[in-house]
């Protein structure tokens, strides 16, 4: 008498599917995709590209945000022109290389004169200077028309940069 009815039993085998290579081998590669994936956005998020504007493009917007903090009567006009005179100085500096840091306004015309610079820049920067002077004592009206010159001088100013190269400014 042979008893083989055990052995029928045992020799049908069934692997689960969580058991087999090909569910391995794509759970292992879903999980380094989706490192991968989650370091990208972290890296996307936190590391993000700096950009970098010119300087004549960064004295337009703090032009702009002047003119608007002006407008609302947030700024004197003696804290306008000095912010005015600031930008205008920065200008100078970054984008056309010049070492105006440490000086007046009149060393800073008599050097600009000295390097032979554009005339219209140096009549425009005079007539904000001269602005300058006249709103400390002026009244509110005046100071509030010599603001407004100052500002269309000062984008007469970033324009006629903006035409003229940088290479004539360098020596």
């Amino acid at each position: 008498m042979e008893n083989n009815g055990l052995y029928d039993i045992y020799d049908i085998s069934y692997k689960p599917f969580w058991h087999t290579f090909w569910f391995k081998f794509f759970l292992i590669l879903f999980l380094i995709l989706s490192i991968f994936i989650v370091t990208y956005l972290i890296w996307k998020k936190f590391f993000k590209k700096i950009v970098l504007v010119s300087p004549l493009e960064k004295a337009q917007q703090r032009l702009n945000i002047l003119e608007a903090s002006f407008n609302k009567g947030d700024l004197s006009s003696r804290m306008f022109f000095f912010q005015l005179l600031f930008i205008i100085r920065n200008v100078l500096e970054n984008h056309c290389s010049l070492n105006v840091g440490g000086r007046t306004d009149t060393e800073l015309m008599t050097y600009l004169n000295d390097l032979k610079f554009d005339a219209d820049i140096i009549n425009y920067l005079g007539q904000i200077i001269q602005g300058s002077v006249l709103i400390r004592f002026a009244n509110k009206q005046s100071a509030q028309e010599e603001s407004e010159k100052a500002l269309i001088l000062t984008k007469n100013i970033l324009s006629k940069l903006e035409s003229l190269s940088q290479k004539q400014y360098v020596k």
